[in-house]
């Protein structure tokens, strides 16, 4: 068995797009629209998240976006 890819905790200032193997607690500030459903089915949630450093764009696909609120911290990890 392939061992994990070593995990860095990050800074939203310091990511960069499709960044693999990170580690980053944030706060959510608000939900940015309806979810959209694709062709597919999939639903795509989109919340606006900061940490101390910036603030991005985060979409949560399916289900689990159904249970991010306003002011809910999160600890994103990525491989």
């Amino acid at each position: 068995m392939a061992a994990a890819p070593p995990v860095n905790h990050i800074l939203i200032k310091d990511m960069k797009p499709a960044q693999r193997g990170i580690d980053c607690d944030c706060i959510v500030l608000q939900k940015e629209s309806d979810p959209v459903t694709t062709r597919e089915g999939d639903t795509i949630y989109k919340f606006l998240i900061a940490d101390r450093t910036g603030v991005i764009l985060l979409s949560i696909w399916n289900a689990l976006g159904q249970y991010v609120k306003n002011g809910d911290i999160l600890r994103l990890c990525g491989w």
